[in-house]
């Protein structure tokens, strides 16, 4: 879906930063990817090998353990405790600053 407007806020951003020597249209092309699509653009795998074993919190269903030098897919790469996914198929969290 392609969205065309001169009303829509980033449009009215983009035209107070970046006017007048780059725009000489009153005119933004936005193409709004839905999420699913999104999800497959980002097709590259990224792996990170353990640098310290890690034993997960019993009281934390969420959480995964791993040895040191255990390779694991980084599924989401954001904040203190990442989202992985081990050999075997679990996915969990696990603290960052392991890897």
């Amino acid at each position: 879906m392609q969205v065309n407007t001169e009303d829509s806020a980033v449009f009215q951003y983009f035209y107070a930063h970046h006017a007048p020597q780059t725009i000489k249209e009153k005119k933004v092309t936005l193409t709004v990817v839905p999420e699913e699509q999104e999800e497959q653009v980002h097709t590259e795998k990224i792996f990170a090998t353990a640098l310290h074993p890690y034993r997960a919190n019993p009281e934390d269903p969420d959480e995964l353990s791993f040895a040191k030098g255990e390779v694991l897919e980084m599924l989401d790469q954001r904040g203190n405790w990442w989202r992985a996914k081990k050999s075997d198929g679990t996915i969990g969290i696990v603290p960052s600053n392991y890897f």
